[in-house]
């Protein structure tokens, strides 16, 4: 059974977002919702709720997608990840890890293309993601793979 996380501040968005993952997935997935990125680290972190696939909103006013997925990363959290915004020529020249970053869709999707992506995404989550455990008595500096990631075709 697979783990998909989805967070987004706008409410009909994530709403939205979570009935047309619903639909792709059925009953073969727990689906997350969270609005607040703080509560979506939150629970990854303190309650083992590691996703295998995150989708999450780029732009959010409490802390970005892009900060928030390097947070996960630097407490070992390897998730697939599908970032979905209004602003995709803006994460285009911004540096974005790219590891596991599976897709990036603009907001303005339509059905078809997010359930693909969807299904992409999910056809590379074959393992588990995984929390690694660190060292005692140390804490790692995750490095940020700096390449510029560009929205799948």
């Amino acid at each position: 059974m697979k783990n998909i996380t989805i967070c987004d501040d706008d409410p009909a968005q994530l709403e939205m977002m979570s009935e047309i993952v619903s639909d792709v997935v059925g009953p073969s997935a727990f689906i997350w919702s969270f609005s607040s990125p703080l509560e979506m680290i939150h629970d990854i972190l303190d309650e083992k709720n590691v996703p295998d696939l995150l989708i999450i909103d780029f732009c959010m006013p409490e802390l970005d997608g892009v900060k928030a997925l390097r947070i996960l990363r630097g407490h070992g959290i390897e998730s697939k990840a599908i970032f979905v915004s209004g602003f995709i020529d803006k994460i285009e020249r911004q540096l974005v890890p790219s590891n596991n970053i599976v897709a990036v869709v603009d907001k303005a999707f339509g059905y078809k293309e997010f359930t693909n992506k969807i299904r992409e995404a999910l056809d590379l989550c074959q393992e588990p993601a995984f929390v690694l455990e660190k060292e005692s008595g140390h804490d790692h500096d995750t490095k940020v793979d700096t390449k510029f990631f560009r929205a799948l075709a």
